[in-house]
């Protein structure tokens, strides 16, 4: 048996990796294997959330959106703070602006800021709570927004709103990057399964 085939114990990784049970023996390469697919599978899912999250929260078609837009500086200044502009003429000037790919850029550079985030954080480290996830999502996202809002000089509505986004992206990135099954480890507690 070669270095790196030599079996692994999959308690010893202090994570449950796909569906491993404690107990079971797995070769070093293919844990590492497990791992990499579990992270790689994380972050496409929470890239593919922060893109979802970032259109939802500032497309004009929902009203939430709608009332942003007429309250940025670039449409306020085009008479009555744009209230003659429909949500499909704002749309299209958004679409006109940003692409795709650079929400799909911004995406994946807000998931690498998340993570980033939690690591300094120590989620990375130990184990925390989901109360410990959205009390660092709240300080961190209404840190983020106000400073874009002083940054850009907004209203009240886009402040509050771009808090709320705030809020909203570092949570749920964060449920998606460190969730962790709420079952693991119960059954060595109730004794269904004991391994020496």
């Amino acid at each position: 048996m070669e270095e790196n085939e030599r079996p692994a114990f999959a308690a010893e990784s202090g994570q449950s990796v796909l569906f491993l049970h404690s107990g079971d023996w797995v070769s070093a390469r293919e844990l590492a294997t497990r791992r990499f697919f579990c992270s790689a599978f994380r972050l496409a899912l929470a890239v593919f959330v922060s893109v979802q999250l970032r259109h939802f929260l500032f497309s004009p078609v929902w009203m939430h959106g709608y009332l942003w837009s007429l309250n940025q500086f670039a449409v306020s200044e085009q008479g009555s703070m744009g209230a003659d502009k429909s949500a499909l003429s704002l749309l299209e000037q958004q679409m006109a602006q940003v692409g795709f790919w650079e929400h799909a850029t911004h995406g994946i550079f807000c998931t690498l800021a998340v993570r980033l985030l939690l690591h300094c954080a120590g989620f990375s480290r130990q184990q925390k709570s989901v109360w410990a996830l959205f009390r660092l999502a709240f300080f961190s996202g209404m840190a983020n927004g106000l400073a874009r809002t002083v940054q850009m000089r907004q209203r009240l509505l886009p402040c509050v709103h771009e808090c709320f986004c705030g809020v909203a992206a570092v949570f749920l990135l964060g449920l998606c990057l460190t969730l962790r099954n709420p079952w693991e480890g119960q059954r060595e507690k109730n004794g269904t399964k004991k391994t020496q």
